[in-house]
């Protein structure tokens, strides 16, 4: 009798270990993915106004941005910071500690990157791919995805 509560004990505390385990592995997925999602946007923009360009990339556990303005005859940069990453959303900290920061928003469907308040971007090489095939006077299929 003694011997099968020993055994059921042991079973149940085996039990509750796995469990941990998996709630463990559970987490840690869950951040990869996020991570990997959040990474897609690591690149070059450009601005649909054409006023901005945008650089992103990573930087050590989180991620950079440098934004430019081409409105002149040469690239200002107007802003270069690190981005606040909190819960698989990604951030624009404010300028001051008054000001709210601003949401970065990937629409994988549009290829589209919403930087806050400087508006909406696409990736660079669909900019030059559509250039290129203005030129050429091809069709340009905005649907087809370089990689």
């Amino acid at each position: 009798m003694t011997d099968n509560k020993n055994k059921t004990a042991m079973l149940l505390r085996m039990s509750r270990q796995v469990r941990h385990l998996i709630d463990d592995f559970e987490a840690k997925l869950k951040n990869l993915v996020a991570e990997n999602r959040t990474a897609r946007i690591c690149g070059s923009w450009i601005g649909l106004d054409g006023n901005y360009c945008l650089l992103i990339r990573k930087s050590g556990n989180g991620y950079a941005a440098m934004l430019c303005d081409n409105s002149r005859l040469y690239k200002i940069i107007v802003m270069e910071t690190e981005l606040e990453y909190n819960d698989g959303v990604l951030s624009i900290p404010g300028r001051d500690e008054s000001s709210p920061s601003q949401a970065i928003a990937y629409r994988a469907r549009y290829d589209r990157l919403r930087f806050g308040e400087y508006g909406l971007f696409e990736p660079e090489e669909v900019v030059l791919r559509r250039t290129d095939a203005y030129r050429c006077e091809e069709p340009f299929a905005p649907d087809e995805i370089i990689y």
